[in-house]
């Protein structure tokens, strides 16, 4: 319908730590936008909340995008 925004496809790799995730991403074709709140608080001098904004910023744009997680929060699982 006009004036509706389309959802994003999200492509979402999760496991505990150390499992691969960050591994995988590297090796495999990412949907989207690939968002790793680890990189953006290095590239951008963000902290935790600082790039968890930014992600969540992608998410309201409706583009389509990736990210891993551990599923520590049900935040995530909510999305």
């Amino acid at each position: 319908m006009a004036g509706e925004r389309k959802k994003p496809t999200v492509m979402v790799f999760a496991g505990p730590n150390g499992s691969g995730k960050s591994t995988v991403t590297r090796g495999l074709p990412i949907w989207g936008t690939y968002v790793n709140a680890d990189d953006l608080k290095r590239d951008y001098d963000l902290g935790d909340l600082e790039a968890a904004q930014k992600a969540e910023a992608l998410l309201e744009s409706g583009c389509d995008f990736s990210f891993e997680t551990v599923l520590s929060t049900e935040r995530n699982l909510l999305l």
